[in-house]
């Protein structure tokens, strides 16, 4: 696994930068920012150098507390699953009742990496071992808002040294970064983007328009991809529906031209991004 050693590049570029720290206009390294999910990488490099590390998390504080229960879950033999039968008999509504800031939570609440059978399943260590690889960050940032998720960054802030929400990224970067910066070749999205679906969207009325979204790591059956999209004609609205190139598994996300009798009174579009007009 990633998170097993230390990326030796990472430690290599701090002293180097620091070798090369010999003017005011050159500083040396006082401070690493790091992704939360890269701390496998980092966080030995900043206990080194004695270097305070602050976390970036652009998940939700719910998610990271819940994947900071995976290690417990283990433990009391809560997950992985013993079968695939566990998905459909009754066994996800268990109760959670330990977890701070996050009451009345069952299993099929918690982040859907504890879904499967395998013990060894990478991304289930994976995010279990970056959750408390947190223990060692000087501070946190969560992609959120106090308000949404007031109790839980509460008990978080309880945990760690400094616990601190700082909103939508994207909205700050539009705020924040001027029209002539070279920070507006940034982008918050590591895939290509298709803004065309906007002008079609602004001429729908407010709060008329489903928005359906499976976000970057869920895949489906194409089987399912067309009862989804049978689901969304079924409703008579106009609605919005990102779908990824990658999005079905083996297979590609293209929806076939008869998936719909409704196909000739909508527009799919070929991208990343489908609306359907009725």
């Amino acid at each position: 696994m990633l998170s097993e050693k230390p990326s030796p590049p990472f430690s290599d570029l701090i002293s180097n930068l620091n070798h090369t720290a010999s003017t005011p206009d050159v500083p040396p390294v006082t401070c690493i920012f790091s992704d939360g999910f890269m701390s496998f990488a980092t966080n030995e490099a900043a206990q080194e150098f004695s270097i305070p590390i602050i976390h970036l998390w652009t998940i939700p504080a719910c998610s990271f507390m819940g994947f900071k229960q995976y290690r417990m879950l283990r433990k009391k033999a809560l997950a992985p699953l013993k079968d695939t039968n566990y998905l459909s008999n009754g066994y996800l509504d268990t109760v959670i009742d330990w977890i701070l800031g996050m009451k009345n939570i069952k299993l099929w609440d918690l982040p859907t990496f504890l879904l499967n059978t395998d013990p060894d399943d990478i991304l289930f260590n994976f995010t279990m071992d970056a959750a408390e690889q947190a223990n060692t960050a000087s501070a946190m940032i969560f992609h959120t808002f106090d308000v949404l998720e007031l109790d839980v960054l509460n008990a978080l802030s309880s945990m760690y040294p400094r616990v601190l929400a700082i909103g939508m990224l994207s909205l700050l970067l539009n705020k924040l970064v001027k029209e002539e910066s070279p920070l507006k070749s940034f982008d918050c999205n590591l895939r290509r983007e298709d803004t065309k679906c906007l002008q079609w969207l602004g001429t729908k009325e407010p709060n008329s328009v489903p928005h359906v979204n499976f976000g970057s790591l869920a895949v489906l059956e194409r089987e399912e991809l067309i009862e989804f999209a049978m689901g969304l004609a079924n409703t008579k609205l106009p609605f919005l529906w990102i779908i990824r190139p990658d999005l079905v598994n083996r297979e590609s996300a293209a929806l076939p031209r008869n998936s719909s009798k409704k196909q000739k009174e909508g527009v799919w579009l070929p991208t990343s991004v489908h609306r359907r007009q009725f």
